[in-house]
């Protein structure tokens, strides 16, 4: 993740920091893509079916002749979290942190697209 951040991103600082940083510019680049190539990018509503969506759009798609990534559905869903704990306890030899779970929303990307090798 470091890397990613520093070498493919750019992004150097604090891990909180370089995180927002890197959440917020992989956002700017998906909505740059969708813009610049004209693709539907939409919130996934929930009760809604993506099929019926995405069906819809793939066959827009086709007529137009266009492959690659054809559509984008974004959505917030609940993943889970790892963090360290305030409660720390040492031995003589180590120090020891204990991690505990939790659930927070997430920003999730589904790209739906045509590919000729691979056919529809």
């Amino acid at each position: 993740m470091v890397y990613w951040l520093q070498n493919v991103l750019g992004i150097h600082g604090g891990r909180q920091n370089s995180v927002e940083q890197a959440l917020r510019r992989v956002r700017e680049l998906v909505e740059a893509l969708a813009r610049k190539q004209k693709i539907p990018l939409e919130w996934w509503e929930k009760g809604s079916v993506k099929k019926n969506t995405c069906s819809r759009i793939l066959q827009k798609a086709e007529r137009e002749g266009r492959w690659g990534v054809y559509f984008i559905f974004q959505t917030m869903e609940q993943g889970w979290t790892f963090r360290p704990d305030s409660r720390r306890w040492s031995r003589k030899t180590e120090v020891s942190i204990r991690f505990c779970t939790g659930t927070e929303p997430y920003r999730y990307y589904y790209f739906y697209l045509r590919d000729r090798s691979w056919g529809r």
